[in-house]
């Protein structure tokens, strides 16, 4: 009987051990979890940063939102929106911009590095842009013989153009991913207004731009 106690004892503390190792084993596949990618993951989040145009009078501040869609480990999809303004010629042009972009992103490693206290993953992020803008002038560009405000007082128009970049997502929790991110957006403003006595007195302007820009994205899962 003592031994048939003890033997049933024994089974009693491996039961306790094997499901005390394998619920630990879940928490350690649990905390695992969060770092891989999950296929079909949606996120919505802002962004903003500095963005420096090559013949832009100096660089600017702008912000923006974005939604982002994971295809496949290694593919995801992101539209965005941003806005901000700019000066040209010292200040005699000043445009305000809204640009459109929708992007596709490679994630060459799939699963991100966590050799860090997070995790990291690095992206290639590349597509078309659409550039809303609205052109006023000012200074010698609005006054006599010149005087485009007069022959234009509110110029919109839109400019199609293209960019490329890469960044880091950096996971923060399992619901929210940090990123940072240089691109170059390449659009043409002049070459883009419709009004052709306007266009034909500027001068050719390089609207190409460079951002590092800064974002945070809530997933769902």
């Amino acid at each position: 009987m003592k031994w048939l106690g003890l033997k049933t004892g024994l089974w009693l503390i491996a039961f306790i051990l094997t499901g005390a190792l394998s619920a630990h084993a879940q928490d350690r596949e649990d905390e695992r979890a969060w770092f891989v990618p999950e296929i079909a993951n949606v996120g919505a989040g802002v962004h903003g940063g500095f963005l420096s145009s090559r013949d832009g009078d100096g660089g600017e501040g702008f912000a923006g939102a974005h939604l982002r869609f994971r295809v496949l480990s290694f593919m995801g999809l992101e539209v965005s929106a941003g806005t901000l303004e700019e000066t040209f010629l010292n200040e005699s042009i000043v445009l305000s911009e809204i640009p459109l972009s929708v992007s596709g992103l490679i994630y060459p490693v799939g699963a991100p590095f966590t050799v860090l206290p997070w995790p990291v993953t690095p992206y290639l992020i590349g597509g078309v842009t659409w550039v809303y803008f609205r052109t006023d002038f000012e200074k010698g560009l609005a006054t006599p013989p010149t005087n485009l405000q007069n022959v234009s007082p509110l110029e919109h128009d839109v400019a199609p153009g293209w960019h490329a970049g890469g960044g880091f997502d950096i996971g923060i929790t399992e619901n929210v991913t940090f990123s940072v991110e240089y691109r170059a957006t390449f659009w043409d403003f002049r070459e883009n207004i419709d009004n052709a006595a306007v266009r034909a007195a500027l001068p050719d302007l390089e609207t190409n731009n460079y951002t590092v820009r800064g974002a945070l994205t809530f997933l769902f899962h």
